[in-house]
């Protein structure tokens, strides 16, 4: 019965584990707000569907994992600014791009012809 009801509802475990990053759903104040806090947080217990999280500043939550998004951040998001300042220095060289090939026409242009004759005798009387 429980295989029946998890096939028809798509239920899959989840792939969230110990020291991820994730952001956890908060209620939308309106329209444009975010659905998730703007703060990671990092996965610090998990039992079952229980997931327990912790901010940088301490502050620690229990939610189901339905509440969590992960996220991956990326190495320079990591560096203090002093880092950042010496890379800006660093001139890394990149690759000429070849320019695309002209595209032939797929269809021949279109000729420009005077009208027919038989449309200037009509007028002439």
């Amino acid at each position: 019965m429980k295989a029946y009801a998890d096939a028809k509802s798509k239920a899959h475990p989840h792939s969230l584990q110990i020291g991820d990053t994730v952001l956890v759903r908060e209620q939308r104040k309106h329209k444009l707000s975010s659905p998730y806090s703007k703060i990671p947080y990092t996965i610090t217990s998990i039992k079952g569907t229980m997931i327990t999280a912790t901010r940088a500043s301490g502050h620690s939550i229990t939610r189901n994992c339905s509440q969590f998004k992960q996220i991956q951040l990326h190495a320079n998001h990591l560096m203090d600014d002093d880092s950042l300042e010496e890379e800006e220095d660093i001139n890394i060289p990149t690759p000429e791009t070849p320019e695309p090939p002209v595209e032939q026409r797929r269809y021949p242009v279109r000729e420009n012809r005077r009208p027919s004759l038989r449309l200037n005798n009509q007028y002439e009387h």
